[in-house]
């Protein structure tokens, strides 16, 4: 019975008899396969301040329903909070201090596809098909859409899944003729006629034909959801979830003692990319506009959350469920309006902290649990192959915590690490900035520390000229005072320690 093995593959590296951690597990999987199948869900720009963490901001009903048979994970970070880097550093397993991505152009799926064999390594997907797996995959995986005809797609997959479909309406820039989308769009068009909805569609079609067949091979399956990215366009039904009116626009804001001209960033970073830009101050924008966009970000979890459920219905009616480890989780967290800034780009919790749910079935340990060990994204990725009995590749940075998902108190690692690099800038008080400047956040006992340098942003030196250093005290709610308080004057020997760690991976 599959449950029976994936306990006894995760007991090997936890040292707890198979007996014993298949007690009372009595449900036969209806396909068997040697190992385990794998449904990897990544959603883009989703915050974890939702329902399933406790939150009531949006309800996530589906994710809540994922997470009675998971273990939900606190304090999970990525490794860049940008798409494109965040996402290389999943499938890569590796600091973006090693690959040296650190932008999105960076992230296209060809360029990780050459930086892997740079590297000596093979992707995630690649690695399991190399071992034995049916790879399938489509949607936003990397900072491109994986389409059929690349040949970076068919290094990854065995078999790609369309997501073609409509995303947000086009608005011509009467000055330059260029086509912006709104910021927000509440459309007409039915759920699989969106993007992630034809992607979710084509993955649903895939199932039932798989189920249909006596395959000999598992599969490993990546589903990679643009929402709720910007724009901010859903059908209409999401949209009348969330009442315009009711949304509560955050008063948090910069502290005096923040070392705001490198760790903020632009206030109209998301505006500027959208036909908005030429309505708005994104340095003022007024409260209606911020109760609008904070509205469609609502409604576009609202419709991720309904598409996983639709995939979570797709794996029980295939009978594929029993035999599926199920992850779910975001490229990297989101503002909307904290520090008066909107989407990523920061060190600070909001943007590094992610939502991670892990399903491992017939696990109980891990059913509707919750840990606040620290993991990384590129944790996944050893994590999976230790799940499925596939071999770890040497030279990657992440390290499995299939230990913590026996028993949620283990934590496989003390330490994490999240990267940012900053190009030439100048800020609305015409202060120019170095050309090129790098950060690295240790996220270690609650603390973060972050050490700001000066040098070209894809070496990462240890070396260089320090620009700053910051130290939060993340014990207490991301949002109190004491949180946002720079403690790095007064707690010299943590900041001695932090460096430490900081440096272990900068060298």
């Amino acid at each position: 019975m599959q449950r029976i093995l994936i306990c006894a593959l995760l007991c090997q590296v936890t040292g707890v008899t198979a007996a014993s951690a298949v007690d009372n597990q009595t449900a036969p999987a209806v396909h068997s396969n040697e190992r385990p199948n794998v449904l990897v869900i990544i959603a883009d720009d989703l915050m974890k301040q939702v329902g399933v963490y406790g939150y009531d901001f949006v309800e996530t009903p589906n994710l809540n329903r994922l997470t009675k048979e998971s273990m939900l994970f606190d304090r999970a970070y990525c490794q860049y909070p940008l798409c494109g880097p965040s996402c290389a550093s999943l499938f890569l397993s590796t600091y973006p201090s090693n690959s040296e991505i650190t932008c999105n152009q960076g992230g296209k799926s060809s360029n990780v596809q050459k930086k892997a064999e740079r590297l000596g390594i093979k992707t995630m997907p690649a690695h399991f098909r190399e071992h034995g797996y049916v790879t399938v995959g489509g949607g936003k995986l990397y900072h491109d859409t994986v389409l059929p005809e690349t040949e970076s797609a068919k290094l990854d997959f065995s078999v790609v899944l369309p997501s073609k479909g409509k995303d947000g309406v086009n608005v011509k820039d009467p000055k330059t003729k260029d086509k912006r989308t709104r910021i927000t769009s509440a459309s007409e068009f039915g759920v699989y006629e969106h993007k992630d909805g034809a992607l979710v569609k084509n993955a649903k079609q895939w199932l039932q034909q798989r189920a249909k067949k006596s395959a000999s091979k598992p599969f490993f399956m990546c589903v990679g959801l643009k929402k709720p990215h910007s724009p901010y366009a859903a059908p209409k039904r999401f949209f009348n979830l969330h009442q315009r009116e009711a949304m509560q626009i955050t008063d948090i804001k910069p502290p005096g003692d923040i070392l705001t001209h490198y760790s903020l960033s632009f206030p109209n970073a998301l505006l500027s990319v959208h036909a908005d830009k030429q309505q708005y101050d994104a340095y003022s924008l007024p409260a209606a506009k911020k109760k609008e966009m904070m509205q469609g970000y609502a409604a576009c979890v609202s419709y991720a959350d309904f598409l996983v459920g639709d995939l979570l219905d797709s794996l029980k009616q295939t009978g594929f469920d029993d035999n599926t480890i199920v992850v779910f989780t975001s490229d990297h967290g989101y503002k909307l309006g904290e520090y008066d800034r909107w989407a990523k780009f920061t060190l600070h919790e909001k943007d590094a902290v992610v939502p991670l749910i892990v399903r491992v079935p017939g696990l109980q340990s891990g059913h509707n649990a919750k840990s606040d060990a620290i993991v990384g994204l590129i944790d996944l990725y050893p994590t999976l192959a230790t799940l499925c009995d596939v071999p770890v590749p040497p030279g990657i940075d992440g390290i499995s915590f299939a230990s913590t998902l026996r028993d949620k108190q283990s934590s496989a690692r003390e330490y994490i690490h999240t990267f940012v690099t900053r190009a030439e800038r100048t800020t609305s008080d015409n202060v120019t900035h170095p050309k090129a400047i790098g950060a690295s956040a240790t996220h270690r006992n609650g603390y973060r520390y972050t050490q700001w340098w000066q040098g070209e942003p894809a070496t990462f030196p240890s070396r260089s000229p320090i620009l700053g250093v910051e130290l939060y005290d993340h014990y207490h709610k991301s949002n109190s005072p004491i949180s946002q308080r720079n403690i790095s004057a007064v707690a010299p020997d943590r900041v001695k320690e932090m460096q430490e760690n900081c440096r272990l991976v900068t060298d």
